[in-house]
C-alpha cells in the first residue's frame, strides 16, 4: 500500500465531491485540512494546516481543542507559536527552497503550497488535493465550498467569495506558477478538480480519485 495524503483546501470544486459522497468515502483516509476546513467538515481531520498568524488568533480556542481531539497542528515558524509545544512548525519561505530545514509556501504565502511541501518533505507516495481551485471555476463570485456558512461558523476568510484576489487587472496571477516548485514530484500530486486554473499539476476527476484511493493508507483522527 502507499502512503497517501488528501489535502482540502476551501476551492468551490469540493462541493462537486460532496455531492458524490465524499465524506464517507474518504473518512477512513488521512486527510490534512486547510485553515477554515476542519469547521465545515462532518468530522474531525487528522491534521490542521494554516499559514496566516491572524487566522490562529482567530480560531486559537478551536485550534487547541482539535489538539486535545488528537489532531495534529502544523503551521509556519512563528514567535507566536515559539512557546507552544503541541504546535509542529516549518521553517516556510517564499522562494524556492535552498537548505533542507526549509519548506515552500511561495509568493502569496499559501497554505496549499506549504501543504503540499510538508507532505513531500515528509515522504508521502501520493498527495491528492482537492479544492485547489486558485479562484473561481464558474466565473462567478463562488470561490469556496463553504462561504455561505462565513457568517454562522465565524469564519474568517479574505478570498471567500472575492476571486479578485486571485487576479491581476483581470488575468490569473503569476504567482499561480509557484506550483511548478512541484514539477518534480508532478507523478505524486493529483488536483482532484479538472477546472482547477492551477496549469502544471495532475487534474483528474472523483471518480477517478475515488478509483485511485481505495487502498490507500491512514486512518482518520478521532471525532
Amino acid at each position: 500500500m502507499s502512503k497517501d495524503v488528501i489535502i482540502i483546501g476551501g476551492g468551490a470544486s469540493v462541493q462537486e465531491g460532496i455531492l458524490s459522497d465524499l465524506w464517507n468515502i474518504i473518512k477512513d483516509k488521512e486527510i490534512w485540512s486547510l485553515n477554515s476546513v476542519f469547521k465545515v467538515m462532518p468530522y474531525n481531520p487528522t491534521r490542521q494546516l494554516w499559514v496566516d498568524n491572524s487566522f490562529f488568533k482567530h480560531e486559537r480556542d478551536a485550534l487547541v481543542t482539535l489538539h486535545t481531539q488528537g489532531v495534529k497542528l502544523t503551521t509556519v515558524e512563528y514567535v507566536t507559536y515559539s512557546t507552544l509545544e503541541f504546535i509542529q512548525k516549518y521553517k516556510a519561505v517564499r522562494t524556492f527552497p535552498k537548505t533542507d530545514n526549509e519548506v515552500f509556501f511561495g509568493r502569496m504565502g499559501l497554505s496549499g503550497l506549504f501543504a503540499l511541501s510538508v507532505a513531500i518533505k515528509e515522504g508521502y507516495d501520493r498527495c491528492f488535493v482537492l479544492g485547489f481551485d486558485f479562484g473561481s471555476v464558474t466565473n462567478s463570485n463562488t470561490t469556496h465550498w463553504y462561504q455561505d456558512k462565513i457568517k454562522e461558523l465565524n469564519i474568517k476568510s479574505n478570498g471567500a467569495g472575492n476571486p479578485g484576489i486571485y487576479l491581476n487587472k483581470g488575468k490569473l496571477k503569476e504567482e499561480v506558477w509557484d506550483f511548478s516548485y512541484y514539477d518534480t514530484w508532478k507523478n505524486k500530486i493529483y488536483n482532484v478538480s479538472p477546472l482547477s486554473k492551477i496549469p502544471n499539476l495532475n487534474k483528474i476527476n472523483y471518480q477517478q480519485f475515488y478509483e485511485l484511493i481505495k487502498d490507500s493508507d491512514g486512518i482518520n483522527a478521532a471525532s
